[in-house]
């Protein structure tokens, strides 16, 4: 790094004395100035006006709009960012709430058209999960209780938990509002009297601490960090208002597997946790979010598995500009 203003720009140059056996190999970049541009308006303009090469984290729109214009190319991967129902398993709203019963959960798991959102709401570069993790990150079991679409089963396990018309459930929001919206919809064609409540993150945080949410539409980044930890540890304690299970169980688990740098013991412990939040469908796991890149027709990127961008991998098809050394 070379210049720093901060929340402005940030300038790094490669350092050409870096040992040569590194994993990371030499940049074919010379130099690199990311700025920081909080108006997509702006970013636009450098794009199509060749000021600006690269572009992270674009919403789908803009990005599909830029790479239509002809004068840059979007790619789409996937990121660390997942998507999930969690559910009042607790009964922290209401003691008898009907989520505090098994097969009430299984059945929202069950009404939840995933493979339809992603197609036709989420787009490019999106995954459906099974665990409560992402597949990327160390840990991230695979082998748990899935749950196919299925609105006949799910309206079969309502009847069998004692609620053949349904019930009343509040379903709290704060981002992605069609996709919300889809799974209202799923919910109510499940026979469920379903009241989406879309909100500010900050109210439904609050909300949340204070046991006022039945389910509520969440994601979580991890951090960027690629190790089940990061979401187990965070999500399923039992110091934390996230956790609307409160399964102490479930949290000495996880707690035993935080403790230990053995990884097959880690492996181990978190496997047992993931499994058991699935089958006691404590979360409807939706999916992995897409990360939209938009760069310059000439700029080669690979694309990341998790999201997090290599730039010591970008180069340039006409590699005379990093032979120049020449900034981009």
């Amino acid at each position: 790094m070379v210049a720093f203003s901060p929340g402005h720009e940030v300038t790094l140059q490669r350092f050409d004395d870096y040992y040569q056996d590194s994993p990371k190999g030499r940049p074919a970049i010379k130099t690199i100035r990311i700025h920081t541009i909080t108006d997509w308006g702006a970013a636009q303009a450098g794009v199509l006006s060749g000021e600006l090469d690269w572009l992270y984290n674009v919403p789908s729109l803009i990005a599909r709009n830029l790479a239509a214009s002809g004068y840059a190319k979007r790619e789409v991967g996937s990121s660390m960012r997942i998507g999930f129902i969690e559910l009042d398993a607790a009964g922290l709203v209401a003691k008898n709430d009907p989520l505090t019963q098994l097969k009430v959960r299984r059945g929202i798991n069950y009404a939840i058209d995933r493979p339809a959102i992603v197609k036709n709401l989420v787009g490019k570069g999106a995954k459906i999960i099974d665990a409560a993790c992402n597949p990327v990150q160390f840990g991230c079991a695979q082998d748990v209780r899935r749950y196919a679409y299925d609105p006949a089963k799910a309206k079969r396990l309502f009847a069998e938990a004692g609620y053949p018309h349904g019930f009343k459930l509040t379903l709290w929001a704060y981002r992605e509002p069609y996709v919300s919206q889809a799974m209202a919809h799923d919910l109510r064609a499940a026979g469920l009297d379903v009241s989406l409540r879309y909100v500010k993150l900050p109210v439904l945080n609050k909300a949340r601490s204070g046991g006022r949410i039945q389910a509520y539409f969440g994601t979580w980044g991890a951090g960027g960090t690629a190790d089940v930890a990061a979401t187990l540890d965070v999500m399923w304690n039992m110091g934390t208002d996230r956790n609307l299970a409160r399964d102490e169980e479930l949290a000495r688990t996880i707690a035993a597997a935080s403790r230990t740098r053995d990884k097959t013991v880690r492996k181990r412990l978190y496997r047992k946790a993931l499994r058991r939040i699935a089958e006691q469908a404590y979360w409807v796991p939706l999916y992995v979010f897409p990360q939209n890149y938009v760069m310059s027709n000439d700029l080669i990127f690979p694309v990341p598995r998790d999201g997090l961008p290599r730039l010591y991998r970008a180069r340039w098809a006409d590699t005379s500009a990093a032979t120049s050394g020449g900034a981009r």
